[in-house]
């Protein structure tokens, strides 16, 4: 397999993780729907409830981290910053504006180095209100990915 091949291969996967962790966002979504925002919750709720916030960190991961960086090489055959990555999602419709992109990443690094330091229905809230955004960024990549020929396995 050539490095070329690795790449769309690696895309390929990416946009199948990418497929099976907007299924299980959702699930946990529907759940804390269920649950909603309380000022405490039992063990299991909370338990939905991080499953739900780590669902979504990962979902942006995969997304910024992963996608992107594969769709933005194989475009202009070099690696993106960050910077790169919000203007090609911002150029390409994913999301609509820099500033979307990075309320997801600042929500994405809050759940992985802060927020149990802090009152958590504060970030269970910034995470719900941000399910769309998110899973919108999500579908619009794999539609991108989907009906554009050049992102097919080489």
């Amino acid at each position: 397999m050539t490095y070329k091949q690795a790449i769309y291969q690696e895309l390929f996967l990416e946009i199948e993780a990418t497929k099976k962790a907007i299924k299980h966002l959702d699930y946990a979504f529907e759940k804390c729907k269920e649950i909603g925002i309380k000022n405490e919750y039992n063990t299991e709720e909370l338990m939905v409830w991080e499953a739900f916030t780590s669902r979504h960190a990962r979902l942006c991961d995969i997304l910024t981290q992963k996608v992107l960086n594969n769709i933005i090489l194989i475009e202009t055959q070099q690696k993106g910053t960050l910077t790169d990555k919000a203007n090609f999602a911002v150029a390409n419709n994913f999301i609509g504006t820099i500033e979307d992109f990075r309320t997801l990443r600042n929500i994405r690094n809050h759940i992985a180095h802060e927020y149990m330091q802090e009152e958590p229905n504060r970030i269970f809230e910034s995470i719900f209100n941000s399910y769309s955004l998110l899973k919108n960024f999500a579908e619009k990549i794999i539609f991108f990915y989907e009906t554009n020929p050049i992102y097919k396995i080489q």
